[in-house]
């Protein structure tokens, strides 16, 4: 048969090539889905009524972690509870989302679960990092590069920091993330340390659902606080790993940044087959090896 050849994009002259995490991961996992979201924009200007769907979820759960951390000391189902009820009712009233008693009840168990296990772990980390300053949602800009970390945690020398997944399914393996085929946290790593010159002492992603899912790469120097500091994979590096894992990250970016503002084909090769699960053209696509 003839060889197959997918179709080109026509790309749009005001396409504003996107250098955030997300962005970047986007180009990694599937160049088509990339041009999908930033040339196109097919996945803006979504409104549902009648649900919660999950990125509402992930911004709830922000906002009232970010409040419940900065109201009170330590963690309290109660005081929690309380908090959750404020910012489901303030959310739903802002985006006129209209939910049945049982959705209500259901969303509002689901986000105790997962902001209780994220508050645990917190300030389990205030604990053991009295002099340090914590952050929700921080904005780490360099050069082109833009995104905001769900959770980070510094002093003058040395930081940390978290990003949340709300199931499994988000949770990279080790390779994926020591040989940046997930990138969100360790261009998070690579250019913060880049821009302040600080060392990363603890970094990796917190599985909301399930804690003892969530994978963490911390300075052997924490060692001995292992117990304390993480539930779920928790691997120890060196200084002089540590060193390379940045000098490799910043070389890995600049070729990615370079390749997306050079690409003009955007052609639909997906990484892995569950990159098109999220695709809004997964019936439509020319992809042609699947």
């Amino acid at each position: 048969g003839e060889e197959y050849e997918p179709k080109r994009v026509a790309i749009r002259p005001n396409f504003k090539r996107s250098y955030s995490p997300s962005g970047m991961q986007k180009y990694l996992d599937c160049k088509r889905y990339y041009h999908i979201t930033y040339g196109e924009k097919l996945l803006e200007n979504i409104n549902f009524t009648e649900n919660v769907v999950a990125k509402d979820k992930g911004i709830l759960e922000h906002n009232i972690l970010r409040e419940y951390f900065f109201s009170n000391k330590s963690y309290e189902d109660q005081k929690l509870i309380m908090t959750i009820n404020e910012a489901v009712s303030r959310h739903l009233a802002e985006q006129s989302i209209e939910l049945s008693l049982t959705s209500l009840r259901n969303l509002k168990l689901e986000l105790t679960t997962f902001c209780e296990s994220a508050l645990i772990a917190i300030y389990k980390l205030k604990s053991l990092f009295p002099d340090f300053s914590f952050y929700f949602e921080k904005r780490i800009s360099n050069e082109k590069f833009n995104g905001s970390v769900d959770f980070l945690f510094e002093n003058e020398n040395s930081f940390g920091l978290i990003d949340f997944k709300r199931s499994s399914f988000g949770i990279p393996s080790k390779s994926d993330v020591l040989n940046f085929q997930q990138i969100q946290v360790s261009s998070y790593i690579g250019n913060y340390a880049k821009k302040l010159n600080k060392k990363p002492l603890f970094f990796g992603y917190m599985c909301l659902k399930e804690p003892d899912k969530s994978i963490y790469f911390v300075h052997e120097n924490l060692k001995e606080q292992k117990e304390a500091l993480a539930q779920g994979r928790v691997y120890f590096i060196s200084n002089d790993e540590m060193s390379d894992f940045i000098s490799r990250q910043v070389a890995f970016e600049r070729e990615l940044m370079n390749s997306i503002e050079q690409e003009v084909e955007f052609l639909p090769l997906p990484r892995v087959e569950t990159t098109c699960d999220f695709c809004p053209k997964f019936l439509s696509c020319d992809r042609g090896y699947l």
